[in-house]
């Protein structure tokens, strides 16, 4: 301990001791088990909107407000079921993937583009379906920006 030195905070996720919030994200991806880097590269890199593309980061983190996360967070919701068919649980996969509502536009995608029609039970594998459909470049630069616009507009 010095006498002569002032108290100042330092952040111990860096050497430098400065903090950032890109090195707190760091972080904390670090801590939970990281991420498949490559795939959300890819979301950042494609020709769409930032807008977008932040609306399709969000929902591959479960971050959008849906009647289910709310009611986790202890916000009075009367009814948890979806705003579309109000028959099911209000989920992040449920609004975007397999509502009636909007599994219909994916369906139309899937064939226009002559894919499969294979349920996945979460986003990231949505995201990669798309990824992994043997499109060529421009093509699934196309699809990219096509699928965050969907996401965008559900």
């Amino acid at each position: 301990m010095r006498i002569d030195a002032h108290d100042q905070w330092v952040w111990a996720g860096v050497v430098h001791g400065e903090y950032k919030v890109r090195e707190a994200y760091n972080t904390l991806v670090k801590a939970i088990g990281g991420y498949n880097n490559e795939n959300f590269e890819k979301l950042w890199r494609s020709k769409g909107s930032p807008t977008a593309q932040l609306c399709a980061w969000r929902m591959l983190h479960s971050r959008v407000p849906t009647q289910d996360t709310l009611h986790k967070r202890w916000i009075l919701i009367n009814n948890i079921n979806c705003v579309f068919c109000n028959s099911c649980e209000e989920t992040v996969y449920h609004v975007f993937f397999s509502c009636k509502k909007t599994s219909s536009i994916w369906k139309l995608c899937d064939k226009w583009i002559g894919v499969q029609n294979v349920h996945h039970n979460e986003a990231h594998s949505h995201w990669l379906r798309f990824e992994l459909a043997g499109l060529d470049g421009k093509r699934r630069d196309v699809w990219r920006m096509v699928w965050m616009l969907i996401i965008w507009n559900t």
